[in-house]
């Protein structure tokens, strides 16, 4: 039966249902898509996805602004793409995002979860989303309208998740940032390399990183510590990591002010 459902998925070009249906839990919703992604995943030998809850959290608030501002697609109302939001709204993970959205009809959790699985299966653009080996998490996030439910699934590839507080975006020059992540990659840690960005103290644009110095993490468990000297100037701090064909944007900026 499992096999059965999943040749469905890949085989039908599956419309996305009739409006009409009353209320629905989102919870369970997400839920089903999850696992049906792991199921498509599994059957082609790719391992299965781990919920993130800020990716749920990207997801929901993605679902939501679709239906606030009536729209389908990966670019929202203020242009930014799925990767900005991600940059922007949770720097705290660093790592690569990719994205499915959907506006899907259904009566039961089930015929929703199917209805937004064939439409993303359906094309090959679409479907090499969900069966791509670089992600290792996945945030799911579905919010009811009048007759139909918005789904958006994001993807990530993600390397390290900061679990320290935040700095403050702007900070004193000279100041030293001590940050602490947990690493998510699946690269072994001596592939991982880390650089600082900062820049140089006479640019003429504050915010064009100029400056580049390879940096060292300090494991232990599985976790890692970065440590930031931002002494090179006032403008824009950051770093990046991750295997060197795979470098992701460091995610936390600060301004550093005189």
């Amino acid at each position: 039966m499992k096999l059965l459902r999943i040749l469905v998925y890949l085989l039908c070009s599956a419309p996305l249902g009739s409006p009409g249906q009353g209320y629905v839990n989102t919870d369970s919703v997400e839920t089903a898509v999850w696992k049906r992604i792991n199921e498509v995943r599994s059957y082609t030998g790719l391992p299965a996805l781990e919920r993130h809850p800020l990716l749920d959290e990207m997801a929901r608030n993605h679902s939501e602004n679709m239906k606030t501002h009536k729209f389908l697609g990966h670019v929202d109302h203020n242009g930014e793409d799925p990767q900005q939001r991600k940059d922007f709204d949770f720097p705290e993970l660093i790592g690569h995002v990719a994205e499915q959205v959907g506006f899907v009809y259904g009566k039961t959790t089930d015929e929703l979860a199917d209805n937004a699985m064939n439409y993303w299966l359906a094309k090959k653009k679409r479907r090499r989303i969900t069966l791509d080996p670089a992600f290792n998490y996945i945030g799911v996030g579905a919010v009811q309208d009048l007759d139909g439910v918005y789904v958006t699934v994001d993807y990530g590839s993600l390397y390290a998740e900061l679990i320290t507080e935040r700095p403050p975006d702007t900070v004193s020059a000279g100041e030293k940032l001590v940050l602490i992540y947990r690493y998510l990659g699946q690269a072994p840690r001596n592939e991982v390399e880390a650089f600082f960005l900062y820049p140089y103290p006479n640019a003429a644009k504050r915010d064009a990183y100029v400056g580049v110095e390879a940096l060292t993490p300090e494991w232990f468990d599985g976790y890692f510590r970065i440590t930031l000297h931002c002494a090179q100037g006032p403008g824009l701090y950051s770093f990046l990591l991750g295997p060197s064909e795979g470098m992701a944007p460091g995610g936390v900026v600060v301004e550093v002010v005189k």
